[in-house]
């Protein structure tokens, strides 16, 4: 069983972003601790969360359409009227 910090390093985020995944129920965790109110996590829930996760980026079918009309970013020159 892994410890909330543990699943955050192993998915590259913050802590609370870890906690966030469970309390939405995202991430389903176990209950543990006085009060329970600390989680673990299983190592095959947590594979089945980023199996999940690897599905659903998919690439779009049409790329080129994405792309913006006009440039974005800092270098823009602003019009002002």
């Amino acid at each position: 069983m892994l410890k909330v910090s543990q699943v955050a390093e192993r998915l590259g985020c913050s802590l609370g972003n870890a906690y966030a995944l469970i309390e939405r129920g995202k991430l389903a965790a176990v209950k543990v601790g006085a009060g329970g109110r600390g989680y673990r996590v299983t190592e095959e829930e947590l594979a089945r969360f980023i199996e999940e996760g690897q599905q659903a980026r998919r690439p779009l079918p049409w790329p080129d359409k994405c792309k913006p009309s006009r440039p974005v970013g800092h270098n823009v020159q602003r019009e002002w009227f």
